[in-house]
């Protein structure tokens, strides 16, 4: 199975990259990682604000619900599972930058930027494109078709 063109890479998001460095923290903890709480907590707000601006738009009920199980799955989850662990300042917030830092030098060596892909992340989930990772796959197990 893979993603038609037109959806945007799942690399290309850093929601995803903060997801991925919670179960490196969760599932692995003898790498030692610093916590990603920091990092979940403002993907966590970002996505509310983001759920209001769908609201806004009048969005379906069921795309407004399929963003809510996105956000419990990879936002609020891993906080739950996270809920006993501190964060440490000023350290993880060096670290959250580290990891932008390199995220943004990703997208440039794939030949994008961060402004590129959140306008097409935001004008997807504005639409009901499902252009989105998550959405595609949503739409894909409901139709087993891509949009």
């Amino acid at each position: 199975m893979q993603f038609p063109k037109d959806v945007i890479r799942p690399d290309f998001l850093f929601s995803f990259w903060i997801f991925f460095w919670f179960l490196l923290y969760y599932f692995f903890p003898t790498l030692n990682l610093p916590s990603p709480v920091l990092g979940l907590y403002i993907a966590l707000f970002e996505n509310l604000l983001e759920l209001f601006t769908l609201i806004r738009y009048n969005r379906e009920l069921s795309f407004i619900l399929q963003f809510v199980a996105v956000i419990v799955l990879i936002k609020i989850l891993p906080l739950y599972l996270l809920r006993n662990v501190r964060m440490v300042f000023p350290q993880d917030i060096y670290i959250l930058i580290g990891l932008f830092s390199a995220y943004l030098l990703y997208l440039v060596t794939q030949g994008t930027n961060v402004i590129e892909v959140y306008r097409k992340t935001d004008v997807s989930l504005r639409t009901g494109a499902n252009h989105t990772p998550i959405h595609a796959l949503f739409h894909w197990f409901i139709h087993r078709q891509w949009q």
